[in-house]
């Protein structure tokens, strides 16, 4: 008969106490709680870990998605293609001469598409990012506003003169929320959407005043002078590249300016006015300028940039403005005038006019108003035969 194999007695479980290695900690926390509780104190909320934080934020379109979203649009619209909508007569319209009888600042609105590939490039250079406001100045039929918002999720602005412009920029609006669906299902594309914000007016009328200026980055794509020379403002009045320059000027701190052609109007940068201000002999200054300015040449072909650019052509540069200054400071300058009485009352010049109906949304001053010193600035040469600089008063001659 096999022998009977011992059975051990089982051990007792023993309960846990605060003095067990572990159990410590867990006590210890309950009547940390109950404590904070007592004393009213209220619970942190527990964190979330980072990969469900991620997981919350709201996904955008990349490029390759959004140029399909576009394409969408069009189709939705009842064109084949986006080239389609840039060669329709409710475009072209405003690009002849005296296409325009309202406005006294120009006599034509001269279309041309900023493609979505030089757009990138352009977010990329300015960090475009969601907790901003972006503007586009002459906005086209929207294209620019809505990859703002669909590829960077920042709110997107954009104003426009041309009626039939606006028409269609609306309707390609209206449509993206569907097409964004229809593209990637897992983008928000009703919430893009509304983050989108359309207006048909003049950048020279004050009533637009404030969705102009509250604002992070303002573009303006005034490539080939089409904001200057070529919007037919003639000597009679300022050109719209004076306009944006006294916009930019009434900007936040810290707003920057993007432009395909310089704005001559603004003067001399921080940098530039210190500068002359050493060759004079005298100290830098902060406040100098209201602004400093850089350029940066794009790494794409011109035919990648804009409708009209064609390969060959001359490399674009992107003209950056940036506001400086303390914090909610106005613009001013010093005056170029070393005996000026504001040198001596440590006083700068308001940068510019204050808002007239005969001046527009408020240009920037060409002199200082106490002593009548013409103000330092860049000189655009248009023409060799007939050297001029662009004032708010029209054409100058330029000494030799």
């Amino acid at each position: 008969m096999a022998a009977r194999r011992a059975v051990l007695p089982r051990a007792k479980k023993k309960k846990r106490t605060a003095d067990d290695d572990g159990g410590g900690a867990v006590v210890g926390k309950n009547r940390e709680k109950k404590r904070r509780a007592s004393a009213g104190a209220v619970e942190p909320a527990p964190q979330k870990s980072q990969k469900s934080q991620k997981y919350s934020e709201p996904r955008l379109l990349s490029l390759p998605a959004f140029t399909r979203v576009l394409a969408d649009l069009a189709l939705r619209a009842g064109y084949p293609s986006v080239h389609a909508i840039d060669g329709a007569g409710a475009v072209k319209v405003g690009n002849r001469i005296s296409a325009l009888t309202t406005t006294r600042f120009q006599n034509r609105a001269q279309y041309g598409r900023f493609l979505p590939a030089a757009a990138a490039e352009l977010f990329d250079r300015v960090g475009l990012a969601a907790p901003h406001v972006f503007l586009d100045i002459g906005s086209g039929i929207g294209t620019l506003a809505l990859q703002a918002a669909a590829t960077r999720g920042c709110r997107a602005r954009g104003l426009e003169l041309m009626a039939g412009r606006m028409r269609i920029a609306e309707e390609l609006r209206g449509g993206l929320a569907a097409a964004v669906r229809g593209v990637d299902g897992a983008v928000d594309g009703a919430d893009l959407q509304r983050r989108i914000e359309l207006r048909r007016g003049d950048l020279t009328d004050p009533a637009h005043l404030d969705f102009l200026t509250g604002v992070d980055v303002i573009f303006v794509n005034n490539y080939e002078c089409i904001f200057a020379a070529r919007s037919g403002g003639g000597t009679k009045a300022a050109s719209l590249d004076d306009h944006v320059a006294a916009l930019f000027s009434k900007m936040a701190v810290g707003g920057r300016c993007v432009t395909l052609e310089p704005l001559y109007g603004l003067g001399p940068s921080l940098a530039q006015a210190n500068g002359n201000r050493k060759k004079r002999g005298l100290p830098p200054r902060d406040d100098a300028s209201f602004f400093e300015y850089e350029h940066v040449e794009s790494k794409l072909d011109p035919s990648d940039i804009t409708t009209w650019g064609s390969t060959g052509a001359p490399q674009l540069l992107y003209h950056i403005y940036t506001r400086v200054g303390p914090p909610q400071s106005p613009a001013g300058f010093l005056c170029p005038n070393d005996g000026c009485e504001t040198h001596h009352t440590n006083s700068l010049v308001p940068a510019t006019y204050d808002t007239r109906p005969e001046q527009g949304v408020g240009l920037l001053r060409d002199a200082c108003p106490t002593c009548q010193q013409i103000r330092d600035r860049p000189v655009r040469r248009r023409s060799v035969k007939k050297r001029v600089e662009w004032t708010c008063k029209g054409e100058i001659a330029v000494p030799d």
